[in-house]
Protein backbone atom coordinates (compact mmCIF):
# COMPACT_ATOMS: atom_id res chain seq x y z
CA UNK A 1 0.00 0.00 0.00
CA UNK A 2 1.41 3.22 -0.82
CA UNK A 3 2.12 5.92 1.78
CA UNK A 4 0.19 8.93 2.88
CA UNK A 5 2.39 11.83 2.56
CA UNK A 6 2.39 14.97 4.75
CA UNK A 7 4.14 18.37 3.95
CA UNK A 8 5.51 20.08 6.89
CA UNK A 9 6.30 23.56 6.25
CA UNK A 10 9.41 25.41 7.72
CA UNK A 11 10.17 28.79 6.81
CA UNK A 12 10.29 30.60 9.78
CA UNK A 13 13.52 30.12 11.74
CA UNK A 14 12.29 28.59 15.14
CA UNK A 15 10.46 26.00 13.34
CA UNK A 16 13.21 23.76 13.18
CA UNK A 17 13.64 23.87 16.98
CA UNK A 18 10.19 23.73 17.94
CA UNK A 19 8.94 21.29 15.65
CA UNK A 20 11.03 19.03 13.54
CA UNK A 21 13.65 18.54 16.60
CA UNK A 22 10.75 16.86 18.86
CA UNK A 23 9.32 13.76 18.36
CA UNK A 24 6.71 14.84 15.73
CA UNK A 25 8.59 13.32 12.73
CA UNK A 26 9.62 9.64 14.33
CA UNK A 27 5.97 9.24 15.59
CA UNK A 28 4.80 10.11 11.86
CA UNK A 29 7.58 7.65 10.22
CA UNK A 30 7.04 5.10 12.78
CA UNK A 31 3.21 5.31 11.92
CA UNK A 32 4.24 4.82 7.88
CA UNK A 33 3.48 8.18 6.81
CA UNK A 34 6.04 9.59 4.29
CA UNK A 35 7.12 13.49 5.57
CA UNK A 36 8.14 15.85 3.29
CA UNK A 37 9.39 19.74 4.55
CA UNK A 38 8.86 22.55 2.50
CA UNK A 39 11.61 25.06 3.38
CA UNK A 40 13.54 27.90 1.95
CA UNK A 41 16.11 26.32 -0.41
CA UNK A 42 19.28 27.73 0.79
CA UNK A 43 19.02 25.65 3.93
CA UNK A 44 18.84 22.92 1.76
CA UNK A 45 22.30 21.18 2.90
CA UNK A 46 21.77 21.98 6.80
CA UNK A 47 17.98 20.55 6.67
CA UNK A 48 19.40 17.11 5.15
CA UNK A 49 22.03 16.85 7.41
CA UNK A 50 19.65 17.53 10.29
CA UNK A 51 16.32 15.87 9.55
CA UNK A 52 16.92 13.89 6.63
CA UNK A 53 16.44 10.42 7.23
CA UNK A 54 14.23 7.44 5.49
CA UNK A 55 10.91 8.41 5.46
CA UNK A 56 11.52 12.37 5.67
CA UNK A 57 12.40 14.02 2.42
CA UNK A 58 13.44 17.60 2.26
CA UNK A 59 12.21 19.91 -0.08
CA UNK A 60 13.84 23.17 -1.08
CA UNK A 61 11.61 25.77 -2.59
CA UNK A 62 11.97 29.77 -3.66
CA UNK A 63 10.08 31.85 -0.29
CA UNK A 64 8.29 35.12 -0.21
CA UNK A 65 6.97 35.41 -3.34
CA UNK A 66 3.29 36.53 -2.61
CA UNK A 67 4.85 39.98 -0.72
CA UNK A 68 6.45 40.44 -3.93
CA UNK A 69 2.80 41.44 -5.45
CA UNK A 70 0.84 44.08 -5.16
CA UNK A 71 -2.18 42.16 -3.98
CA UNK A 72 0.17 39.72 -1.75
CA UNK A 73 1.72 42.82 0.00
CA UNK A 74 -1.48 44.90 -0.02
CA UNK A 75 -2.76 42.06 2.19
CA UNK A 76 -0.74 41.23 4.49
CA UNK A 77 -0.42 44.63 5.29
CA UNK A 78 -3.79 45.04 5.64
CA UNK A 79 -4.57 42.07 8.14
CA UNK A 80 -2.02 43.05 9.89
CA UNK A 81 -3.21 46.92 10.37
CA UNK A 82 -7.03 45.77 10.80
CA UNK A 83 -6.28 43.63 14.16
CA UNK A 84 -6.84 45.70 16.86
CA UNK A 85 -4.36 45.30 19.55
CA UNK A 86 -2.48 47.17 21.92
CA UNK A 87 0.57 45.58 20.61
CA UNK A 88 -0.29 46.98 17.25
CA UNK A 89 -0.87 49.85 18.01
CA UNK A 90 2.44 50.62 20.31
CA UNK A 91 4.32 48.50 17.51
CA UNK A 92 2.87 50.88 15.01
CA UNK A 93 3.20 54.19 16.60
CA UNK A 94 7.43 53.29 16.86
CA UNK A 95 7.97 52.97 13.41
CA UNK A 96 5.69 55.85 12.78
CA UNK A 97 7.77 57.58 14.89
CA UNK A 98 11.41 56.22 14.52
CA UNK A 99 10.72 56.09 10.65
CA UNK A 100 9.86 59.24 10.27
CA UNK A 101 6.83 58.07 8.23
CA UNK A 102 4.76 60.53 6.03
CA UNK A 103 1.35 61.62 6.40
CA UNK A 104 0.25 58.95 4.21
CA UNK A 105 1.06 56.21 5.98
CA UNK A 106 -0.38 57.23 9.96
CA UNK A 107 -3.69 57.74 7.40
CA UNK A 108 -3.83 54.58 5.99
CA UNK A 109 -2.88 52.69 9.48
CA UNK A 110 -5.74 55.19 11.36
CA UNK A 111 -8.04 54.07 8.09
CA UNK A 112 -7.25 50.21 8.45
CA UNK A 113 -7.35 50.48 12.74
CA UNK A 114 -11.35 51.83 11.84
CA UNK A 115 -12.16 49.32 9.87
CA UNK A 116 -11.21 46.38 11.75
CA UNK A 117 -14.25 47.46 13.62
CA UNK A 118 -17.03 46.59 10.85
CA UNK A 119 -18.26 43.30 11.54
CA UNK A 120 -18.34 42.78 7.61
CA UNK A 121 -15.28 43.62 7.10
CA UNK A 122 -13.16 40.26 8.11
CA UNK A 123 -15.07 38.11 5.98
CA UNK A 124 -14.94 40.52 3.08
CA UNK A 125 -11.07 41.14 2.90
CA UNK A 126 -10.45 37.12 3.27
CA UNK A 127 -12.95 36.61 -0.05
CA UNK A 128 -10.85 39.91 -2.02
CA UNK A 129 -7.55 38.26 -1.01
CA UNK A 130 -8.47 34.62 -1.72
CA UNK A 131 -9.60 36.11 -5.28
CA UNK A 132 -6.85 38.84 -5.71
CA UNK A 133 -4.00 37.41 -4.37
CA UNK A 134 -1.81 35.19 -6.40
CA UNK A 135 -1.71 31.40 -4.24
CA UNK A 136 0.10 29.23 -7.04
CA UNK A 137 3.48 29.41 -6.04
CA UNK A 138 4.27 25.59 -4.98
CA UNK A 139 1.88 24.05 -7.47
CA UNK A 140 5.29 21.66 -8.75
CA UNK A 141 5.42 20.81 -4.71
CA UNK A 142 1.70 19.63 -4.51
CA UNK A 143 2.03 17.88 -8.11
CA UNK A 144 5.21 16.35 -7.01
CA UNK A 145 4.20 14.63 -3.71
CA UNK A 146 0.06 14.62 -3.99
CA UNK A 147 0.21 15.26 -0.04
CA UNK A 148 -3.09 13.47 1.99
CA UNK A 149 -2.40 16.65 4.28
CA UNK A 150 -0.55 19.65 5.00
CA UNK A 151 0.80 21.10 8.11
CA UNK A 152 1.18 24.46 8.50
CA UNK A 153 3.36 25.26 11.56
CA UNK A 154 3.24 28.93 11.13
CA UNK A 155 -0.33 29.80 9.66
CA UNK A 156 0.51 33.89 9.58
CA UNK A 157 3.75 33.43 7.39
CA UNK A 158 3.08 34.34 3.57
CA UNK A 159 4.54 30.98 2.36
CA UNK A 160 2.64 28.83 4.74
CA UNK A 161 -0.70 31.09 3.80
CA UNK A 162 -0.11 29.60 0.05
CA UNK A 163 0.45 25.98 0.88
CA UNK A 164 -3.08 26.38 2.89
CA UNK A 165 -4.77 28.75 0.01
CA UNK A 166 -3.40 25.87 -2.75
CA UNK A 167 -4.43 22.87 -0.15
CA UNK A 168 -7.72 24.17 -0.42
CA UNK A 169 -7.97 24.57 -3.56
CA UNK A 170 -7.25 20.80 -4.17
CA UNK A 171 -9.69 19.45 -1.51
CA UNK A 172 -6.49 18.92 1.19
CA UNK A 173 -7.51 19.03 4.67
CA UNK A 174 -4.88 21.02 6.62
CA UNK A 175 -3.65 21.51 10.11
CA UNK A 176 -2.42 24.89 11.22
CA UNK A 177 -0.47 25.96 14.19
CA UNK A 178 0.50 28.94 15.86
CA UNK A 179 3.90 29.58 16.14
CA UNK A 180 4.53 31.43 19.30
CA UNK A 181 2.65 32.64 22.26
CA UNK A 182 2.49 36.24 20.82
CA UNK A 183 2.05 35.61 17.20
CA UNK A 184 -2.09 36.53 17.18
CA UNK A 185 -1.67 39.85 19.36
CA UNK A 186 1.17 41.01 17.26
CA UNK A 187 1.56 39.84 13.94
CA UNK A 188 -2.23 39.75 12.44
CA UNK A 189 -5.15 38.50 11.72
CA UNK A 190 -5.37 35.55 10.24
CA UNK A 191 -5.54 35.73 6.40
CA UNK A 192 -6.74 31.83 6.16
CA UNK A 193 -8.32 29.51 8.88
CA UNK A 194 -6.93 26.23 8.36
CA UNK A 195 -9.44 22.72 9.29
CA UNK A 196 -7.21 22.24 12.64
CA UNK A 197 -5.59 25.30 14.31
CA UNK A 198 -3.18 24.00 17.21
CA UNK A 199 -2.17 25.73 19.84
CA UNK A 200 -0.27 26.19 22.78
CA UNK A 201 -2.84 27.04 25.69
CA UNK A 202 -6.07 28.55 26.09
CA UNK A 203 -4.96 32.16 25.65
CA UNK A 204 -3.91 31.84 22.52
CA UNK A 205 -7.53 29.78 21.98
CA UNK A 206 -8.76 32.75 22.85
CA UNK A 207 -6.90 35.07 21.11
CA UNK A 208 -7.65 33.17 17.92
CA UNK A 209 -11.14 33.14 18.69
CA UNK A 210 -11.75 36.65 19.27
CA UNK A 211 -9.25 38.84 16.82
CA UNK A 212 -9.68 35.65 13.82
CA UNK A 213 -12.62 34.69 14.11
CA UNK A 214 -11.50 30.92 14.53
CA UNK A 215 -14.81 29.00 15.12
CA UNK A 216 -13.98 27.36 18.40
CA UNK A 217 -14.43 23.63 17.42
CA UNK A 218 -11.72 23.80 15.32
CA UNK A 219 -9.15 24.88 17.67
CA UNK A 220 -7.21 22.53 20.53
CA UNK A 221 -4.63 22.42 22.71
CA UNK A 222 -1.91 20.93 22.34
CA UNK A 223 0.93 22.37 24.65
CA UNK A 224 4.68 23.12 24.05
CA UNK A 225 6.12 20.84 21.50
CA UNK A 226 9.62 22.06 22.09
CA UNK A 227 9.31 21.67 25.85
CA UNK A 228 9.35 18.24 25.97
CA UNK A 229 13.26 18.01 25.75
CA UNK A 230 13.41 20.59 28.57
CA UNK A 231 11.66 18.41 30.54
CA UNK A 232 12.78 14.78 29.62
CA UNK A 233 16.28 15.45 28.56
CA UNK A 234 19.36 14.12 30.98
CA UNK A 235 20.91 16.95 32.28
CA UNK A 236 24.68 17.62 32.16
CA UNK A 237 26.21 17.11 35.68
CA UNK A 238 26.72 20.58 37.30
CA UNK A 239 30.28 20.08 37.29
CA UNK A 240 30.96 18.78 33.80
CA UNK A 241 28.69 21.58 33.04
CA UNK A 242 30.41 24.33 35.01
CA UNK A 243 33.78 23.16 33.36
CA UNK A 244 32.23 23.59 29.80
CA UNK A 245 32.09 27.45 30.15
CA UNK A 246 34.65 27.69 32.59
CA UNK A 247 32.46 27.97 35.76
CA UNK A 248 33.70 28.16 39.63
CA UNK A 249 31.54 25.30 40.89
CA UNK A 250 31.66 26.77 44.40
CA UNK A 251 29.84 29.89 43.34
CA UNK A 252 26.43 30.61 41.90
CA UNK A 253 25.71 30.91 38.43
CA UNK A 254 23.51 33.63 36.73
CA UNK A 255 21.91 33.67 33.45
CA UNK A 256 21.20 37.02 31.23
CA UNK A 257 19.36 36.68 28.20
CA UNK A 258 20.19 40.14 26.41
CA UNK A 259 17.14 42.14 25.16
CA UNK A 260 18.61 42.49 21.63
CA UNK A 261 18.31 45.72 19.36
CA UNK A 262 15.08 45.00 17.77
CA UNK A 263 13.13 46.10 21.17
CA UNK A 264 14.85 49.53 21.60
CA UNK A 265 15.90 52.84 19.85
CA UNK A 266 18.89 52.73 21.16
CA UNK A 267 20.14 49.83 22.91
CA UNK A 268 22.18 50.88 26.44
CA UNK A 269 20.03 48.47 28.54
CA UNK A 270 22.45 45.24 27.87
CA UNK A 271 25.42 47.15 28.06
CA UNK A 272 24.46 48.51 31.10
CA UNK A 273 23.28 45.31 32.90
CA UNK A 274 26.17 43.27 31.77
CA UNK A 275 28.89 45.92 32.85
CA UNK A 276 27.18 45.30 36.76
CA UNK A 277 26.83 41.81 36.41
CA UNK A 278 30.56 41.50 35.66
CA UNK A 279 31.37 43.05 39.13
CA UNK A 280 29.86 40.67 40.79
CA UNK A 281 30.93 37.68 42.16
CA UNK A 282 29.06 34.85 40.76
CA UNK A 283 28.94 32.97 37.40
CA UNK A 284 27.66 34.77 34.92
CA UNK A 285 26.17 32.73 31.53
CA UNK A 286 25.43 35.53 28.98
CA UNK A 287 23.04 33.58 26.17
CA UNK A 288 22.48 36.26 22.93
CA UNK A 289 19.62 36.09 21.17
CA UNK A 290 20.33 33.43 18.06
CA UNK A 291 17.87 36.38 15.78
CA UNK A 292 18.77 39.75 16.65
CA UNK A 293 21.60 41.78 17.24
CA UNK A 294 23.37 42.88 20.43
CA UNK A 295 25.43 45.58 18.92
CA UNK A 296 26.66 47.11 21.97
CA UNK A 297 28.06 44.11 22.90
CA UNK A 298 29.75 43.19 19.47
CA UNK A 299 33.64 43.93 20.80
CA UNK A 300 33.12 43.27 24.20
CA UNK A 301 35.83 40.94 26.27
CA UNK A 302 34.11 39.04 29.24
CA UNK A 303 35.55 38.79 32.19
CA UNK A 304 36.53 35.85 34.28
CA UNK A 305 33.72 33.62 35.25
CA UNK A 306 31.38 35.03 31.98
CA UNK A 307 30.47 32.49 29.29
CA UNK A 308 28.75 33.92 26.21
CA UNK A 309 27.06 31.61 24.54
CA UNK A 310 26.07 33.28 20.42
CA UNK A 311 23.49 30.54 19.51
CA UNK A 312 22.40 30.23 15.80
CA UNK A 313 23.55 28.27 12.57
CA UNK A 314 24.41 30.90 10.36
CA UNK A 315 23.52 30.89 6.74
CA UNK A 316 24.85 34.41 5.82
CA UNK A 317 26.77 36.05 8.70
CA UNK A 318 25.41 39.56 7.50
CA UNK A 319 21.90 37.94 7.98
CA UNK A 320 20.64 37.67 12.00
CA UNK A 321 17.06 37.02 11.27
CA UNK A 322 17.27 33.56 9.39
CA UNK A 323 19.42 31.50 11.98
CA UNK A 324 18.21 27.65 13.26
CA UNK A 325 18.81 26.71 16.47
CA UNK A 326 20.47 23.68 16.24
CA UNK A 327 20.14 20.87 19.03
CA UNK A 328 23.31 21.81 20.38
CA UNK A 329 22.86 25.42 20.96
CA UNK A 330 19.29 24.04 22.61
CA UNK A 331 20.98 21.98 25.01
CA UNK A 332 23.49 24.47 26.35
CA UNK A 333 20.18 26.34 26.82
CA UNK A 334 18.21 23.83 28.58
CA UNK A 335 21.71 22.86 30.49
CA UNK A 336 22.29 26.68 31.15
CA UNK A 337 19.01 27.37 32.51
CA UNK A 338 18.49 24.23 34.60
CA UNK A 339 21.66 24.75 36.74
CA UNK A 340 21.28 28.70 37.25
CA UNK A 341 20.08 30.32 39.97
CA UNK A 342 18.76 33.42 39.03
CA UNK A 343 17.15 34.33 35.67
CA UNK A 344 17.65 37.64 34.01
CA UNK A 345 15.53 38.78 30.86
CA UNK A 346 14.01 41.02 28.61
CA UNK A 347 10.63 40.61 26.96
CA UNK A 348 11.25 37.07 25.72
CA UNK A 349 10.06 33.79 25.72
CA UNK A 350 12.74 33.01 28.41
CA UNK A 351 10.70 34.03 30.93
CA UNK A 352 8.63 31.41 30.88
CA UNK A 353 11.30 28.45 30.19
CA UNK A 354 12.67 29.64 33.59
CA UNK A 355 9.29 29.36 35.16
CA UNK A 356 9.34 25.96 33.99
CA UNK A 357 12.49 25.42 35.59
CA UNK A 358 11.19 26.82 38.59
CA UNK A 359 13.98 29.51 38.63
CA UNK A 360 13.66 33.15 39.73
CA UNK A 361 13.30 35.84 37.18
CA UNK A 362 13.96 39.26 37.05
CA UNK A 363 12.65 41.49 33.66
CA UNK A 364 15.17 44.50 32.71
CA UNK A 365 14.05 47.96 31.71
CA UNK A 366 17.09 49.56 32.80
CA UNK A 367 18.96 52.91 31.19
CA UNK A 368 21.63 55.05 31.85
CA UNK A 369 19.04 58.09 31.53
CA UNK A 370 15.38 57.54 32.38
CA UNK A 371 13.76 56.49 29.39
CA UNK A 372 9.91 56.24 28.59
CA UNK A 373 7.72 55.09 26.37
CA UNK A 374 8.88 54.26 22.51
CA UNK A 375 12.71 55.36 23.66
CA UNK A 376 12.40 52.64 26.45
CA UNK A 377 11.83 49.05 26.03
CA UNK A 378 8.32 49.67 24.47
CA UNK A 379 7.31 46.04 24.23
CA UNK A 380 6.48 45.22 27.74
CA UNK A 381 3.42 47.19 27.11
CA UNK A 382 2.35 44.47 24.56
CA UNK A 383 -0.33 42.21 25.62
CA UNK A 384 1.58 39.17 25.46
CA UNK A 385 3.56 40.27 28.20
CA UNK A 386 1.08 41.87 30.12
CA UNK A 387 0.14 38.08 31.72
CA UNK A 388 3.80 37.72 32.67
CA UNK A 389 3.93 41.20 34.17
CA UNK A 390 0.39 40.12 36.38
CA UNK A 391 1.23 36.40 36.95
CA UNK A 392 3.26 37.66 40.55
CA UNK A 393 6.27 35.22 39.01
CA UNK A 394 8.33 38.07 37.52
CA UNK A 395 10.11 41.18 39.09
CA UNK A 396 10.58 43.94 36.05
CA UNK A 397 12.94 46.69 37.18
CA UNK A 398 13.08 49.92 35.84
CA UNK A 399 15.95 51.38 38.71
CA UNK A 400 19.58 50.32 39.16
CA UNK A 401 19.16 50.03 42.84
CA UNK A 402 15.76 47.59 42.47
CA UNK A 403 18.01 45.75 40.01
CA UNK A 404 20.64 44.93 42.69
CA UNK A 405 18.26 44.65 45.63
CA UNK A 406 16.31 41.49 43.78
CA UNK A 407 19.40 39.60 42.43
CA UNK A 408 20.38 39.71 46.21
CA UNK A 409 16.78 38.69 47.61
CA UNK A 410 16.58 35.91 44.73
CA UNK A 411 19.73 34.12 45.59
CA UNK A 412 19.07 34.54 49.41
CA UNK A 413 15.59 32.83 48.88
CA UNK A 414 14.94 31.66 45.46
CA UNK A 415 11.04 30.68 46.61
CA UNK A 416 9.89 34.00 46.68
CA UNK A 417 7.30 34.48 43.92
CA UNK A 418 7.34 30.25 43.20
CA UNK A 419 3.09 30.65 42.81
CA UNK A 420 3.72 33.48 40.53
CA UNK A 421 5.97 31.28 38.62
CA UNK A 422 3.89 28.33 38.53
CA UNK A 423 0.69 30.07 37.42
CA UNK A 424 2.84 31.14 34.21
CA UNK A 425 3.55 27.29 33.65
CA UNK A 426 -0.39 26.86 34.22
CA UNK A 427 -1.48 29.70 31.72
CA UNK A 428 1.38 29.49 28.89
CA UNK A 429 1.81 25.99 28.75
CA UNK A 430 -1.53 24.94 28.28
CA UNK A 431 -1.86 22.88 32.19
CA UNK A 432 0.02 20.85 29.83
CA UNK A 433 3.52 20.29 30.88
CA UNK A 434 3.76 16.41 30.73
CA UNK A 435 6.29 16.53 28.41
CA UNK A 436 3.62 14.93 25.85
CA UNK A 437 3.24 18.14 23.62
CA UNK A 438 4.78 16.22 20.53
CA UNK A 439 2.30 13.72 21.22
CA UNK A 440 -0.54 15.42 20.60
CA UNK A 441 0.46 17.66 17.68
CA UNK A 442 1.67 14.02 15.83
CA UNK A 443 -2.14 12.41 17.09
CA UNK A 444 -3.65 15.68 15.81
CA UNK A 445 -2.25 14.71 12.54
CA UNK A 446 -2.83 11.48 12.20
CA UNK A 447 -6.15 11.41 13.15
CA UNK A 448 -6.78 13.97 10.06
CA UNK A 449 -5.20 12.05 8.20
CA UNK A 450 -8.21 9.30 9.22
Amino acid sequence: MMKKTIIITSFQPIISRNILSTEILDILVANKIQVVIAMPDFKKDYYEKTFGKPGVIIEGVTTGKPSKTFFGLFFKRLFRLMLRTESIIIRERYQIWSMRKNWRTVLFVYITQNIGRLKFALPFFRWLDYHLTPHYFFNEVFNKYQPALIFATDVQNENDICFVREAKERKIPVVGMIRSWDNLTIHSILQVIPDRLLVWNSVLKNEAIRYSGVPENKIFIVGIPHYDRYIKSKKIPRNEFFKKIGANPDKKLIFYAPIGDMYQHENDTDQLVIEMLAKRDENIFVRFPPNDRVSCLDNFSPPPLMFLDRPGMAYDKKITGNRDVTREDDDMLINGLYWSNLIITGPSTIAIEAALFDKPIIMVNLHRKPKDGLLGVYSYGYDHLGYILRSGGVRKVDEVDDFTNWINRYLTDPSLDKEGRTRIVKEQCGGKSDAKASERVAQELLEKLK
